[in-house]
């Protein structure tokens, strides 16, 4: 189940709960899927187009703090 779902141009972005670690978000777009660790970014599985994964990274960079604090709520 889905911890936190958002969409942004075209990119489906979520979280789920619980989850194991390292904290990280599952990415859909254009077919593709990937794992990526919140802390850096850095895909831990899976594969998404270059331009998809530099708009996560934007978003993931600008929402770091919120995503953190949310793993920690959904996987205590």
């Amino acid at each position: 189940m889905p911890g936190i779902r958002v969409r942004i141009s075209g990119v489906t972005i979520w979280m789920y709960t619980p989850d194991h670690n390292p904290p990280h978000v599952h990415v859909l777009a254009d077919g593709l899927r990937a794992k990526i660790r919140i802390r850096d970014g850095v895909i831990i599985k899976g594969r998404i187009r270059v331009g998809t994964y530099a708009k996560v990274r934007v978003w993931l960079k600008e929402n770091r703090d919120m995503l953190l604090a949310r793993w920690e709520e959904l996987n205590q």
